[in-house]
């Protein structure tokens, strides 16, 4: 499981040629390492006319058209998309009075549109809320800010889900790769300040692997 990103991108141009070579495909339980055992994973494969959702299940690999362009983890993403269903009344604007057309009834604050919008870490919660901002998010001058902002919508803070074991679960970094320029941008727990690797400028013809350490601390700039 943990190769087949990596053999899909070696070995495709597009969505359409993936979803071809993966109709004959196994992925297998193997694990990279016997300290990081094989997990259950779910893929997203996009480019930029299609998005699709990959799930290895016990009776085979499942192909899902992702209309929403979001993916997370489980339930299987035909529940994710069932669970919409339940939230098609949110919205960016201020509600008209339903509940009680005859009655004067004032809206204290900004943003009841979007009472109702979950703002828990369960997997179908974080699903929601990225399928709303993804489709609500305005204003950005670059793509990059706003994939960003709208994964930083769904990011795990340190310390408010935990595990069983007692250890922290956390966003560690997020990302997003510029396919037509060839640059990785990325932030992480300790520094929200964007950074990139222009990866059209390595010696990418290489057996060896290239390593960059991540940003480890918040970069804040100064005002005079």
């Amino acid at each position: 499981s943990y190769e087949l990103i990596p053999w899909i991108l070696g070995k495709c141009r597009d969505v359409e040629s993936a979803i071809e070579l993966l109709k004959c495909t196994n992925i297998t339980p193997d694990s990279f390492s016997s300290d990081l055992p094989a997990t259950p994973l779910h893929w997203i494969i996009s480019d930029k006319d299609i998005s699709v959702v990959i799930e290895s299940t016990k009776d085979g690999l499942r192909i899902h058209n992702n209309p929403v362009g979001v993916l997370t983890n489980n339930p299987d993403f035909s529940f994710h998309l069932l669970n919409l269903s339940q939230y098609v009344n949110l919205s960016p604007v201020t509600p008209q009075n339903k509940l009680a057309p005859f009655l004067q009834i004032k809206q204290f604050s900004k943003g009841f549109g979007a009472i109702g919008l979950p703002g828990d870490y369960s997997s179908t919660s974080r699903f929601v809320r990225a399928t709303f901002v993804k489709n609500n998010t305005r204003g950005y001058e670059n793509q990059v800010s706003r994939l960003l902002k709208i994964l930083d919508s769904v990011s795990v803070p340190y310390g408010c889900v935990v595990n069983n074991d007692s250890t922290p679960s956390y966003t560690v970094y997020t990302s997003c790769i510029d396919a037509s320029q060839g640059i990785y941008y990325y932030t992480t727990f300790k520094c929200h300040r964007i950074c990139s690797i222009h990866l059209n400028s390595l010696n990418l013809d290489t057996s060896s692997l290239i390593f960059y350490d991540m940003a480890d601390s918040e970069d804040i700039k100064k005002q005079p």
